[in-house]
């Protein structure tokens, strides 16, 4: 088993961890020939599930006997500790390598580990040489080497990490920059557990939610593009008109585009409507903040869906998952 990078920018990959901390501690890492897969799932939650292509990296290198494919358990706190460490030194490239541990090592806590589960211990190495100028006015070169545990997944353990699949899209809205506005008027309301995400086929977009006996709609005063489905060739050409055309708008915090309604009744009109938990709706705040492009997608059956592009290229993929819930169960 064999897992060697180096990259001199982690600005991509650290984006792609710091999404992943809006929902947990720990996350799990595919490294494929192709491409990086970076997963954050948990039964009956929200999940994140991103890739990153292999040549984002200056080099990239894995082998196994097992089709090439290495997957590991990290701490994504730790992970995004070092990358923000790197971008804030003086350094050129950082080298990422695959440590296994000994057989019957004794682990950071004094405990000895024999068979089968030492055999998954392990840590990832990340070096780097930062250079730092002294008092005398001559440069000194520093090495960084830190170390991250992880554990390795068996091949049965990461066959049960499945990728959600959504079996009936009802919507897909192409939101601008500028959403975040919507996400962010969803933080004033406390006492209410779940909202209702609402669109029309005319590119509506509203949130619907009951607090203190009456019903709020908060509405994006915008017509969004509505996506239908298209070849790869022509969702291609869409993206170019889009980039040449400079219809993505700069993302700055714009009160003018949300309304605020309150009324007693219930009338949702042609809405497509789709109830998830508040908490879970708020955190995509980080994903339309960190993402140049984010498509949502309706699934009135199952989920809300955020599809996002780190930026103008097809490097680096996010997806996150929002269950749907019909009064407190989860679907």
């Amino acid at each position: 088993m064999k897992l060697r990078i180096t990259m001199s920018s982690v600005d991509q990959l650290r984006s792609t961890v710091s999404t992943l901390l809006a929902l947990r501690k720990f996350c799990v890492l595919r490294f494929t020939p192709a491409y990086l897969q970076l997963i954050s799932a948990s039964i009956s939650e929200p999940q994140v599930w991103a890739k990153i292509i292999s040549e984002v990296f200056d080099s990239y290198e894995c082998e196994s006997i097992r089709d090439n494919l290495i997957v590991m358990e990290i701490n994504a706190e730790s992970l995004f500790t070092v990358l923000r460490n790197f971008e804030r030194a003086n350094s050129d490239v950082m080298v990422v390598k695959l440590q296994r541990k000994l057989a019957n090592a004794i682990d950071d806590n004094g405990t000895i580990n024999k068979g089968a589960s030492a055999k998954r211990l392990a840590s990832l190495t990340f070096s780097y040489n930062e250079s730092i100028n002294s008092s005398t006015g001559t440069a000194t070169s520093v090495t960084h080497t830190v170390k991250i545990p992880i554990r390795l997944l068996r091949k049965e353990s990461d066959e049960r990490i499945i990728e959600p699949e959504l079996h009936a899209i009802d919507l897909v809205l192409r939101l601008p920059p500028t959403i975040g506005a919507l996400f962010r008027r969803a933080e004033r309301f406390k006492k209410t557990r779940n909202v209702s995400v609402c669109g029309t086929n005319q590119g509506e977009l509203s949130l619907m939610l009951d607090e203190d006996g009456l019903r709020v709609t908060s509405s994006w005063n915008e017509k969004l593009l509505v996506q239908r489905e298209s070849t790869g060739e022509e969702a291609a050409g869409e993206k170019r008109d889009q980039n040449e055309t400079g219809n993505i708008q700069d993302p700055t915090f714009d009160r003018g585009k949300i309304t605020n309604s309150v009324t007693e009744s219930d009338d949702e009109g042609s809405f497509i409507s789709v109830d998830v938990r508040l908490k879970d709706w708020r955190n995509g705040l980080r994903f339309v903040e960190n993402c140049r492009h984010v498509i949502l997608i309706l699934s009135a059956s199952s989920a809300v869906v955020l599809h996002c592009s780190l930026d103008d290229t097809d490097e680096v993929e996010i997806i996150y998952y929002i269950n749907a819930v019909t009064g407190d169960i989860e679907l």
